[in-house]
């Protein structure tokens, strides 16, 4: 498919900030990707017809709202920038490899004679079922599965998702920063790690005067 790339979504600006900044915030006021140096890469180029067949298997994939799932426009275009986002750090081969799985998804229904239009073409709940029958093949239903996976693992690591199914991961990701911070600092190694106390905080401070100095 010639398509020429383009950005049509842009990833969240990048801040000018020390690698090792100051994590003790992070501790106290921790976001869905707390700014402590990590740079998330630019989404995968895609043209516009790509990432029609692209936002349309996502939708497929996804678990459809009649099943009581969380679904809406915004969280299917955080679930196609998430995984967009992801291409860039994998070899460049399987990237594409990605892309081509669904550029064959997109265009099942034509080369296994279901239909003469293409899967973004049709409703989403049509492509699910038609997607769900090519799961079945033993020749080519593990396009299928590696799409699906794909496509999960970012929903269901959306925050909307979280809530609704009472996961609550950022108690956990505070007491790894804690963690993090003391072994960075050199603070007690054999003290809970698992703690984000006071001397945790100090540590944090500790490290990161450190590293701007």
């Amino acid at each position: 498919m010639a398509d020429h790339p383009v950005r049509p979504e842009q990833a969240p600006p990048r801040q000018d900030t020390p690698r090792h900044a100051e994590s003790q915030h992070a501790v106290a006021r921790l976001d869905r990707h707390p700014n402590d140096g990590w740079v998330r890469a630019d989404p995968w180029p895609m043209g516009p017809n790509l990432l029609r067949a692209f936002r349309a298997l996502v939708t497929a994939l996804c678990p459809p709202a009649e099943e009581g799932a969380p679904t809406s426009p915004g969280l299917l275009d955080a679930v196609v920038l998430q995984i967009r986002s992801g291409l860039p750090y994998m070899h460049p081969l399987t990237a594409r490899g990605v892309v081509l799985i669904v550029v064959l998804l997109d265009w099942s229904p034509l080369w296994r004679f279901r239909g003469l239009r293409r899967l973004h073409r049709v409703p989403s709940d049509v492509a699910a079922q038609q997607l769900d029958t090519l799961a079945g093949s033993r020749l080519f239903g593990k396009l299928v599965v590696a799409a699906r996976a794909a496509v999960l693992t970012a929903y269901f690591d959306q925050p909307e998702v979280h809530a609704a199914i009472g996961y609550t991961p950022v108690a956990f990701m505070k007491t790894r920063i804690a963690a993090r911070d003391r072994l960075r600092a050199g603070v007690d190694p054999t003290a809970d790690l698992l703690s984000p106390d006071e001397a945790t905080l100090t540590a944090g401070r500790i490290a990161a005067n450190g590293a701007r100095s």
